[in-house]
């Protein structure tokens, strides 16, 4: 007699075999599908951090984009400020000198005329020792006083 038992038990083993394999199929296909989501919804999340770290990088772009032109005007504006000051401390300088100019000629000349009175008076103390040489000279006369 052949024993009918072991190929049922043996067929019955097979479909528990196959039973438990789709259902772990199933599982790994469940568990894969949470996995993907999971992974899709991470990507969606660093993408978005990207965006507003790209959003954050462009910002700083325009502000320091802004502020290399503000100082650029600021250093033009202090440019003109020196040339102004600069223009009215020689126009001051300028004033001064012409005035020193015009003073230190006003001096000469009368330094010049001071020469010539000078001149004038060694020329009249001169004459008058050569007047005094002859008056001691010339004998005296009695009514007129002796010079010195």
């Amino acid at each position: 007699m052949k024993k009918p038992a072991p190929k049922a038990f043996i067929l019955a083993v097979g479909v528990v075999f196959v039973v438990m394999l789709t259902a772990g199929c199933e599982e790994q296909n469940l568990s894969g599908t949470k996995r993907s989501r999971l992974i899709a919804a991470e990507n969606r999340q660093l993408k978005e951090q990207l965006k507003q770290r790209d959003a954050g990088i462009e910002r700083q772009k325009e502000l320091l984009e802004k502020c290399l032109e503000e100082k650029k005007s600021l250093e033009e504006q202090m440019k003109e400020k020196i040339k102004s000051q600069v223009s009215d401390i020689l126009a001051l300088f300028g004033e001064a000198d012409k005035e020193v100019r015009e003073e230190n000629e006003k001096l000469e000349a009368q330094i010049e005329e001071l020469q010539k009175e000078i001149d004038n008076l060694k020329a009249e103390i001169t004459r008058l020792k050569e007047e005094l040489k002859e008056l001691r000279k010339k004998p005296s006369l009695p009514d007129q006083p002796q010079p010195l």
